[in-house]
């Protein structure tokens, strides 16, 4: 990877009792709420999923990674939950995260962070369509399990 090209932010290491996490998509305001009544006075950390698109002849391609564009709209998603969470006096941070393995990596920064408990919306993706592709929630569920820490799946209204 070429030195000035990065793959996201770096992680938080300050433990917090709530993860608002998402693969790539904007956060509900439901789940927002719902993190923010989980965490009482707590910490609640946010973090989101750029995806990475793949390999070429498994080598790693700068061409792959999200651009600028996509990277911003996603460190425009986390700060908008930050400041919704701010606006309930609810301490936050956040960090954008590049990574195929979006379950694996969510999975990680709950560990890292000591984590309680994960808010995750639902995935709103038809059935055949999460089949083919698989369901980070389900994966998540499944790592989350062998970690000790339980998954709040909120589901659009």
């Amino acid at each position: 990877m070429l030195p000035w090209r990065r793959r996201g932010d770096p992680p938080a290491e300050t433990p917090c009792r709530i993860l608002l996490a998402s693969t790539g998509t904007p956060f509900t305001p439901e789940a927002i709420e719902r993190a923010g009544d989980l965490a009482g006075d707590g910490r609640v950390g946010v973090i989101i999923i750029a995806r990475l698109h793949g390999y070429a002849f498994g080598l790693p391609n700068p061409g792959l990674l999200p651009t600028k564009k996509e990277r911003d709209a996603q460190r425009a998603i986390v700060q908008a939950a930050i400041d919704r969470l701010a606006a309930r006096d609810i301490e936050a941070d956040g960090e954008v995260a590049i990574t195929r393995a979006e379950a694996k990596t969510i999975a990680n920064t709950a560990k890292r962070r000591q984590v309680a408990t994960v808010v995750m919306d639902a995935n709103p993706a038809p059935r055949w369509r999460r089949l083919v592709e698989g369901d980070a929630v389900v994966g998540v569920g499944r790592r989350l399990g062998k970690i000790g820490a339980e998954l709040v799946v909120v589901d659009p209204p």
